[in-house]
C-alpha cells in the first residue's frame, strides 16, 4: 500500500454483459424510475458512464457537493444501474470507492406484454 494517492486504475466502462430488460409493469422496476426521476442522478450516471470515478471526483467535475453526490450514487447503486469498480486512497489515507456502470446495459420497455 503506497502512503500517497494511486492514480485511478484503468477501469473499463463496456458494458459486456447481458442487455437487462425491464418491464414497466413490474414491481421491482420502482426504484429505477424514482432513482431516474432526479435529474442530478441522470446527470450523474452519464458522467459515470463516460468516466468512472469517486465521489469527490464526481462532485468536482459536476459542481456539485459531495453530499448530493453521495445521496445519488446511493440510489444509483441500490438500482443497480452502477456497481463500485475499484478503490483508491486518498491523500488523508482513506480508502474510496471508484463507481462505474454496471456490466448489463439495462433498456426499459414499455408497452409489451
Amino acid at each position: 500500500m503506497a502512503l500517497l494517492p494511486e492514480p485511478s486504475p484503468d477501469i473499463d466502462t463496456a458494458q459486456a454483459g447481458d442487455i437487462e430488460l425491464l418491464d414497466i409493469n413490474e414491481q421491482d422496476i420502482d426504484s429505477v424510475l424514482s432513482t431516474l426521476s432526479s435529474k442530478t442522478a441522470r446527470t450523474l450516471l452519464v458522467a459515470i458512464t463516460e468516466e468512472p470515478g469517486t465521489p469527490s471526483a464526481l462532485a468536482t467535475r459536476l459542481d456539485v457537493s459531495l453530499q448530493t453526490v453521495s445521496y445519488h450514487v446511493d440510489a444509483l447503486e441500490g438500482a443497480d444501474l452502477i456497481r463500485v469498480a475499484g478503490t483508491r486512497y486518498s491523500e488523508k489515507g482513506r480508502e474510496m470507492k471508484i463507481y462505474a456502470p454496471c456490466e448489463n446495459p439495462v433498456v426499459l420497455v414499455f408497452g409489451a406484454d
